[in-house]
């Protein structure tokens, strides 16, 4: 359904603000809000940013006093977002999954042309010439889909034909250097980016998009209400914030080492002793598994032990609270900044982080990493897929200043 909005949005964006006498262009340099990208167009016309996903951004630039009867959109997503990017593995296979998206009912394309463009610091353009019909409303348009090393990006221009022939002489684009502006989003997002990729800031920006479009969020608020219910025992605001106090506070490390401790496992026992003593009680397999990685933890990180487990399930927590209605889009960031600093003084780097994490998971789950089946197993998998990315949800610097940047 959002994805339905979205292309409606798109696709009414490039007619209904057209207006006004055509004048000779001035070209101009549009940057995205959020530093991903630069699209030379007429001087003049209007722009607005909106951060669909995490990794799904759209720029709008509407005719404002440009003189020409034009708009465009850019909608730029990251390659490794199935989601954002219908599962495409080739420029053509996301050219085709954009066009599933926009051709609804009321929306048609009908392409004159079709070459392959150089656009220097792209790796490869594909341009398409013809007339996009919407509502039974005509108009010349111009695609380009673009591919950069860690992106895929689509610019459509459309208009009066006098206009578009105008238009399409001034095109540049640029990804700028830098692309990935590091904010406490970003790291925020990391934290979750293994354990619950669709969460968290995914859920945040998505829902506040929504949000601030006027969709109608009645049925992702009712399912967001299920999950805290059945999920967290969590109901309204008061057990929202509670809970994510306990996770930061206590949570499952607090428990983790409450339980070594009644066993009388010490930090000073060695890892043979323990392992003995695991075989000495005839524990179960689900118990030497849970102890095993509560000892692990606490050996490698004191204290600290699975705490990253709880830290990283706080965004998830808040996403859903402010889903469900439970807080403001305000109030569950902040407590994401929180658990954010929280992380930050406990480990030194993703990679600490993660592992912690891991075996916090294994402790919740009673399952292990060692088994490449089990859902532990599979989440160290994605973990290390995940930190081996260059432009990868880990490339933010873990020491990064954490600030409020989403009350500025």
């Amino acid at each position: 359904m959002k994805r339905r909005r979205t292309a409606a949005l798109l696709c009414a964006c490039l007619f209904l603000s057209a207006c006004g006498k055509e004048t000779a262009p001035v070209p101009k340099e549009y940057t995205a809000e959020n530093g991903w990208f630069s699209v030379t167009m007429p001087s003049g016309m209007e722009q607005s940013d909106r951060q669909l996903l995490e990794d799904a951004s759209l720029t709008i630039l509407t005719s404002g006093d440009s003189g020409l009867e034009v708009s465009a959109f850019v909608y730029g997503s990251d390659k490794n977002s199935d989601f954002t990017n219908g599962e495409a593995e080739t420029l053509e296979e996301y050219r085709d999954y954009i066009c599933s998206v926009l051709e609804k009912d009321d929306t048609s394309f009908r392409w004159n042309e079709e070459t392959e463009l150089e656009i220097e610091g792209m790796e490869r353009c594909i341009f398409g010439n013809g007339e996009l019909i919407y509502k039974n409303v005509r108009g010349a348009a111009s695609v380009w889909y673009l591919e950069s090393p860690g992106r895929y990006y689509t610019v459509m221009a459309g208009g009066s034909q006098k206009a578009m022939e105008k238009v399409r002489p001034l095109f540049a684009f640029r990804e700028l250097e830098g692309a990935v502006l590091e904010t406490s989003m970003d790291f925020i997002a990391g934290m979750t980016a293994a354990v619950d990729p669709e969460g968290g800031v995914s859920r945040f920006l998505s829902v506040k998009a929504m949000e601030d479009a006027g969709d109608d969020l009645s049925e992702i608020q009712e399912q967001a209400v299920k999950n805290l219910e059945e999920q967290w025992a969590v109901g309204d605001k008061e057990s929202l914030f509670a809970t994510a106090a306990w996770l930061m506070e206590d949570g499952h490390n607090g428990d983790a080492l409450a339980l070594l401790e009644e066993m009388e496992i010490g930090e000073d026992m060695d890892k043979e002793t323990f392992d003995g003593l695991l075989e000495e009680r005839e524990l179960s397999g689900e118990e030497q598994t849970y102890l095993s990685a509560a000892w692990d933890a606490r050996d490698e990180f004191g204290d600290h032990a699975i705490s990253a487990w709880d830290l990283s399930r706080v965004p998830s927590l808040m996403s859903l609270g402010y889903a469900a209605g439970f807080c403001t889009y305000e109030e569950g960031l902040d407590q994401c900044l929180k658990a954010a600093e929280l992380a930050q003084a406990s480990f030194d780097s993703w990679e600490e982080f993660n592992k912690s994490c891991l075996y916090g998971y294994s402790y919740w789950s009673e399952t292990s990493a060692d088994d490449a089946e089990s859902s532990a197993g599979e989440l160290a998998a994605s973990m290390e897929a995940l930190l081996s990315q260059e432009d990868g949800p880990f490339r933010t610097d873990f020491h990064m200043e954490l600030e409020n940047v989403w009350q500025q």
